[in-house]
């Protein structure tokens, strides 16, 4: 009987010191960590949406699960100069000012520099430029093709905040369903232009796109797999299901089915 009591004890102690319980995050789960401009209000920032797209060695590849901003991929002018991811300013403002500003020191601590693999182009050998360390970048095609393996999981709607101005969204769907163009860091067929994710198709093209047109960003990262408390879960999973124009809904990247499980 005593036992009994201490047992009911520990639990009631435990309960109150607030432990939380250790939940299961899996490839396909949408958590929250940070926060940025979501909608269109900006006195007050919202948290982001991220999907594990991946889970290997303790930690975790996430991608936001809506376009944040509309970005130039270097700056509106044309450069002389050859620009690759590593001398971009795009990558520049990933680890920078979108880095210090979207996370808080203590959400910072579980961002992992992560050492980035810039490929040649494999069909025009465009010079892919150095390798890169970095906290915060975008996905390249490779990684496109090995973790959103179904074109339909591709489709990116740029959040309230990104699609205020409404450019490149294609304009054949409906204020329901706004699908848009998004950045890659790979190379394109010729110096200074980069490939991007389609809106409809989500194809993405060898020879990619100038530097003067700017699309939407949709940040990566790895993070560690061993600090739950400080992502929050939403109370849905990320699935493929594919979007239908009849079914109203604002969800149009992904479809949310079923509820995080704890263990």
């Amino acid at each position: 009987m005593k036992k009994q009591i201490l047992f009911i004890l520990m639990i009631i102690i435990l309960a109150l010191s607030g432990c939380s319980v250790k939940k299961d995050v899996a490839v396909g789960s949408v958590i929250q960590f940070g926060k940025y401009n979501i909608d269109t209000d900006l006195s007050d920032s919202e948290p982001i949406e991220w999907i594990v797209i991946a889970k290997e060695d303790g930690k975790l590849l996430l991608l936001s699960r809506y376009a944040l901003e509309e970005k130039y991929f270097n700056t509106e002018e044309w450069s002389e100069t050859a620009i690759t991811w590593e001398n971009s300013k795009l990558r520049d403002r990933l680890n920078n000012e979108f880095y210090m500003t979207a996370f808080s020191d203590n959400e910072r601590q579980n961002i992992i520099l992560s050492h980035i693999i810039n490929s040649d182009n494999s069909e025009f050998g465009t010079d892919g430029g150095n390798d890169t360390d970095d906290y915060v970048f975008l996905l390249s095609a490779d990684e496109v093709t090995d973790y959103l393996t179904d074109r339909k999981i591709r489709i990116c709607e740029p959040t309230p905040y990104a699609q205020k101005t409404y450019r490149y969204i294609d304009s054949d769907l409906s204020d329901e369903y706004r699908s848009c163009m998004w950045w890659l860091r790979s190379i394109g067929g010729e110096t200074n232009r980069f490939r991007v994710v389609d809106t409809y198709s989500s194809s993405i093209g060898q020879n990619g796109t100038d530097l003067s047109v700017p699309y939407y960003v949709r940040p990566a990262m790895w993070v560690k797999n061993d600090n739950y408390k400080n992502y929050e879960f939403t109370t849905a999973q990320w699935s493929s299901v594919y979007y239908e124009p009849e079914e109203p809904s604002r969800s149009l990247p992904v479809t949310l089915t079923s509820s995080q499980t704890e263990q």
